[in-house]
């Protein structure tokens, strides 16, 4: 049970059905973050993270080349 005083966040690697997204977003204090979401918030703060925690999701960036399709 979620009580209005308590404030939650809620991450998966998947996604949420609509019941759960209706229910969080009645609610002020509890956040879904689905799978794009998250690995975006790596991706976005992921150099700013302590090193122990870097250690625990070990990765390295890679540049590739942007391939442009056909006109």
């Amino acid at each position: 049970m979620i009580h209005d005083r308590d404030v939650g966040i809620f991450i998966t690697t998947g996604g949420y059905t609509a019941a759960a997204q209706n229910f969080a977003g009645a609610k002020g204090n509890l956040k879904l973050v689905d799978g794009v979401e998250f690995v975006s918030l790596i991706e976005k703060y992921y150099d700013g993270l302590d090193l122990k925690f870097r250690k625990q999701i070990p990765l390295r960036r890679m540049l590739v080349p942007d391939v442009l399709p056909d006109a």
